[in-house]
């Protein structure tokens, strides 16, 4: 694992290829991250520019402590930017390289945190609602970007980088929103009496079911 600053952007052609079916949503760029529990980050990008001036302002420490947990480690699973004006990383596309609106789907295992951003340039205001209309497309084009990016995944799970301590929470949780995921679990576990399906299935099982959907 390295300390310095990635080489991300090494991949940048490659994940523009991959990334090419969603401009027929009108997504003009995409980033994806991987955050190990111990710090430890993969990060693949199109827009170059922005991922060289996030990557120079986070290894100087010019991020507010919060700026960077909320950035690293997100708490919703569906994040709109443009209802968190006062989140610098977000706003500093908009400021400095014409990025309009934008959107990020996060997802928790035990080891890993994972963040899809989808987001236009702002030339595109026109599309304002593509945040909000197009969610389950952008929630298909997931599997798809894991599929065929899997080597370039693997390759860089031996080269990751690694976050400042100072953007590191003291305490990760295995698993995102744990009372959630509980209050799932209850809600679909009724009497067996009533023949319920759910009813039959195992702790795990109903686990990998939440994650699932």
């Amino acid at each position: 694992m390295q300390s310095k600053k990635p080489v991300l952007l090494h991949e940048i052609d490659a994940i523009r290829q991959i990334c090419q079916p969603l401009k027929f949503l009108h997504v003009d760029d995409f980033f994806y991250m991987r955050v190990h529990n111990d710090g430890g980050l993969i990060d693949f990008a199109t827009h170059l520019p922005w991922g060289n001036y996030f990557f120079d302002n986070l290894y100087q420490q010019n991020y507010a402590q919060n700026a960077g947990l909320n950035h690293f480690y997100p708490q919703n699973y569906l994040t709109l930017w443009e209802h968190y004006p006062d989140n610098e990383i977000w706003q500093e596309g908009r400021q400095h390289f014409e990025v309009g609106y934008g959107v990020t789907l996060f997802f928790k295992n035990e080891l890993y945190g994972e963040s899809y951003s989808f987001f236009t340039n702002s030339k595109q205001q026109t599309q304002s609602g593509f945040c909000v209309n197009k969610i389950d497309l952008l929630e298909k084009f997931i599997p798809y970007f894991k599929d065929k990016a899997q080597e370039l995944i693997i390759k860089s799970e031996h080269r990751k980088i690694l976050i400042p301590d100072f953007y590191q929470p003291k305490n990760i949780k295995n698993t995102i929103e744990a009372t959630t995921l509980e209050s799932f679990l209850s809600a679909i576990k009724v009497n067996s009496a009533a023949g319920n399906l759910f009813s039959k299935l195992t702790a795990r099982e109903l686990d990998c079911l939440y994650w699932a959907a």
